[in-house]
C-alpha cells in the first residue's frame, strides 16, 4: 500500500496545505512523514510542460506521482464518441500520454483517476437518459483499456465513486454515484480493481440516501485506488479527525481485504481556509491517517 496526498498543479503558490510545518520544502515534509507520492490535479487546460516540471520537483524529493484529471463540458466522457474529432477523445489521449511518460520516468506505475460522466447545470445540453450516460462511461473506459493494452501495467486507470447531488438538485447527473452503479461502470474493465473509492463521497451518499455505510464485498473487491477524507455535516474534503466519517473502520476494511493500492489523503485548500484549519490541523490529520493505515485502523 502506498500512501500519498494531493496538491494542485500550481502548488508553488502554496494554496494547498499552507505553511505546512513552516517548511519551505512542502514535498520534503510530506516525504519525511512517510508518504510516498503526490496526486496532481489536472484541468482541461492541460499544460504538459508544466505537469512534467512539477513532477520533476516531486521526484527530486523522492516521491512518486499519481494523476487526477478534471475534464469538464464537452471534454467530459458524457460526450464521448469514437470519433477522431471528439473533444473528449482528444484530451483523454493527452492525459494518457502524460501518464505513460510519468510512469516511465519515475520507473513505477501511476494512477490516472477519472470521474465517469457528469451532467450539471453548467454542462452543455445533453438530451440522453441516464442509461445512455452509463453506456458512454463504460464505452469510455473500454476504449482506454484498448488504447493502453500492455501499457496498462504501468498506468492504472480508475473510475471514481462520485458524490451524490444534494437533495433538490434534479438537474445534476453524476454517473457512478452509487456503489452499485460504480460496479456496473467498471464490471467489464480489464483490470478487476478499477474503482476509486472516494470515502467522503460514499459517506455523503449514506447521509443523503442511506446508502451502505461500509461498502459491500462486490464493491470492495473492485477497489484499486482510494481517496480518503473526512466529512463534517455536508462538507467533505475535511482533514481526517475533524468530521464524522468512520475513517478508522474504512482502514480496517482495507486491511481485512488485503488492499495494496494507493491511498490519497484528499484535502481541499478552500475547505481548509473556510473552516480555519491550519498547518497543525493538517499535520495531525496526515499523521493520524498514516498510523491508521499502518495499523489497520487500530491506532
Amino acid at each position: 500500500m502506498r500512501m500519498g496526498t494531493n496538491l494542485p498543479i500550481d502548488f508553488e503558490t502554496r494554496d494547498m496545505l499552507p505553511s505546512l510545518f513552516d517548511s519551505e520544502n512542502l514535498c520534503g515534509a510530506i516525504r519525511d512523514m512517510g508518504f510516498e507520492y503526490v496526486e496532481l490535479s489536472l484541468t482541461g487546460a492541460l499544460d504538459e510542460a508544466a505537469v512534467l516540471e512539477s513532477c520533476e520537483r516531486i521526484w527530486t524529493e523522492g516521491l512518486l506521482v499519481d494523476l487526477h484529471p478534471y475534464p469538464k463540458g464537452l471534454h467530459n466522457c458524457a460526450f464521448f464518441e469514437r470519433d477522431p474529432d471528439n473533444r473528449c477523445m482528444r484530451l483523454t489521449e493527452r492525459y494518457l500520454a502524460i501518464a505513460l511518460e510519468v510512469a516511465e520516468r519515475q520507473s513505477a506505475p501511476t494512477v490516472l483517476n477519472f470521474h465517469p460522466a457528469e451532467i450539471t447545470s453548467r454542462t452543455p445540453p445533453f438530451l440522453g437518459e441516464r442509461r445512455e450516460l452509463v453506456a458512454r462511461s463504460k464505452a469510455f473506459f473500454g476504449w482506454i483499456d484498448e488504447l493502453l493494452n500492455e501499457s496498462g501495467r504501468r498506468v492504472l486507470v480508475t473510475s471514481e465513486l462520485q458524490c451524490p447531488p444534494p437533495a433538490g438538485e434534479p438537474d445534476i447527473a453524476l454517473i457512478g454515484d452509487t456503489q452499485e452503479e460504480s460496479v456496473h461502470v467498471a464490471e467489464d474493465r480489464r483490470n478487476p480493481r478499477a474503482i476509486c473509492w472516494d470515502t467522503g463521497h460514499g459517506y455523503l451518499a449514506h447521509l443523503r440516501r442511506s446508502d451502505p455505510l461500509i461498502p459491500p464485498p462486490e464493491f470492495a473487491r473492485r477497489v484499486g485506488h482510494i481517496h480518503l477524507h473526512d466529512v463534517d455535516g455536508e462538507r467533505d474534503h475535511v482533514p481526517i479527525g475533524h468530521g464524522q466519517a468512520p475513517i478508522r473502520e474504512y482502514c480496517q476494511l482495507l486491511a481485512s481485504n488485503g488492499f495494496d493500492g494507493d491511498v490519497t489523503v484528499e484535502l481541499h485548500h478552500r475547505v481548509c481556509h473556510e473552516r480555519g484549519f491550519g498547518a497543525q490541523d493538517i499535520y495531525q490529520s496526515l499523521v493520524r491517517t498514516r498510523d491508521y493505515l499502518a495499523h489497520g485502523g487500530a491506532a
